[in-house]
């Protein structure tokens, strides 16, 4: 029952029931109508037109047709023919009025529809340019997958030639591990190995030799003191000094003969900031002897040594 309504709707029905009674009452006026039809046609007059006489001809082919739908023998009597009539008329009235009211829920309705539909077709219109465009995106992705597949059997074909490389290279790997697995390459490298050996033990001791060569030249390389450079020069010109001064808990005199280039070192180092404490020199030299080019060769020189030069600070 729900299906049926809901085919329809409620209006629908109305509709459907008042146009059945108006079917019913119309039905009823034409068999009223039927059942007073006779055989004879009253005749038009001469001055009647085209259109009364088109209309009387087509009376007079269709009334014997409906004179013979009439039932025969059943005359219904004047009042009960006009209360059929006004029953039926009252029908058509009444159906007319239902559709008439129902006609403004039906034309919502269709304009409802019409609305639907007109938004429907713009929604096929987008749905239709979406399939154009999936179209085109469809043959776009075609010719991806095309390409794609060109490129893959390209990459089969590089697989394939890095596998035969693959193969070849592991064929080789294993020529290789046999040849160094074979008795004499073995032999080859244990003496390999032992001149290995040896050549890490000479590279040691050339360390050991050269490491403490540069010590050596390290502490060469070490600027010396003041008291070591005076000691150095005293002693080219005589070692004995030093001993005695050594021995000696005073200040000392020496002299002695000296080269130019020492007499002049020496008088360099008693010049130097603090020298004084340990040395003082005669800055007059006696007993030079002059060389042809004007040098002076040996110089007798005269200084005083302190104490302080032999002290540790």
């Amino acid at each position: 029952m729900e299906r049926i309504l809901a085919a329809f709707g409620v209006v629908g029905w109305v509709e459907l029931f008042a146009a059945f009674v108006v079917a019913i009452g119309c039905a009823g006026e034409l068999w009223l109508l039927i059942n007073k039809l006779t055989l004879q046609i009253e005749p038009l007059g001469k001055s009647a037109g085209r259109f009364w006489r088109a209309l009387a001809w087509m009376d007079s082919k269709v009334r014997p047709f409906l004179v013979r739908l009439k039932v025969k023998g059943r005359k219904l009597p004047e009042a009960r023919e006009q209360l059929l009539e006004r029953l039926f008329v009252i029908l058509v009235a009444f159906g007319v009025a239902v559709e008439f009211l129902a006609l403004p829920v039906s034309m919502h309705e269709v304009a409802t529809l019409n609305e639907e539909a007109k938004q429907a077709g713009k929604d096929a219109g987008q749905a239709n340019l979406q399939v154009v465009v999936l179209s085109n995106e469809t043959v776009r992705l075609s010719a991806n997958l095309e390409d794609a597949k060109s490129k893959n059997i390209e990459l089969a074909k590089q697989v394939f030639g890095l596998a035969t490389q693959t193969e070849l290279i592991s064929t080789n790997i294993a020529q290789v591990r046999d040849m160094v697995n074979s008795p004499e390459i073995t032999a080859k490298l244990n003496e390999t190995k032992l001149s290995l050996t040896e050549a890490n033990k000479t590279l040691a001791d050339v360390k050991e030799v050269l490491t403490s060569s540069n010590l050596d030249a390290l502490s060469n390389l070490k600027p010396k003191s003041l008291k070591e450079r005076i000691i150095d020069c005293v002693n080219s010109i005589d070692a004995r000094i030093i001993p005695r001064l050594a021995s000696s808990s005073t200040s000392i005199p020496a002299s002695g003969e000296a080269e130019h280039e020492t007499f002049f070192e020496l008088r360099k180092l008693a010049a130097e900031p603090g020298a004084w404490q340990y040395l003082q020199i005669n800055d007059n030299p006696h007993g030079s002897a002059i060389m042809a080019d004007g040098t002076i060769s040996t110089t007798d020189i005269k200084f005083w040594l302190y104490p302080a030069l032999l002290k540790n600070e």
